[in-house]
């Protein structure tokens, strides 16, 4: 399996993404920290649960560049996906 480097994955927006249209809407994030040397981490999980609003971007750090080049990505592999697979989220099993 080939990684991609934790500095690209946060720059390229997927943080972002997977924040703003998964953790977010549950009241949790995902936490980017940058050291003095300039090193990303994925630093640990804020947790709004108790909010029931959960967690927004304010305008500034809402980034449609981000969003863009993420849905770029999505609409570039859907035809393939849904191809071979059949659906673009692997749909949850079913309650027996």
């Amino acid at each position: 399996m080939k990684y991609m480097d934790l500095e690209k994955f946060i720059d390229e927006g997927y943080v972002h993404e997977v924040n703003r249209q998964f953790f977010h809407p549950l009241g949790l994030a995902l936490v980017v920290s940058i050291d003095e040397k300039g090193v990303h981490s994925l630093s640990g999980i804020w947790d709004a649960q108790d909010d029931p609003e959960g967690i927004y971007f304010d305008e500034e750090t809402l980034s449609q560049e981000k969003v863009a080049r993420v849905q770029a990505v999505e609409e570039d592999r859907f035809d393939d996906r849904m191809k071979a697979l059949g659906y673009w989220v692997q749909p949850a099993p079913e309650k027996s």
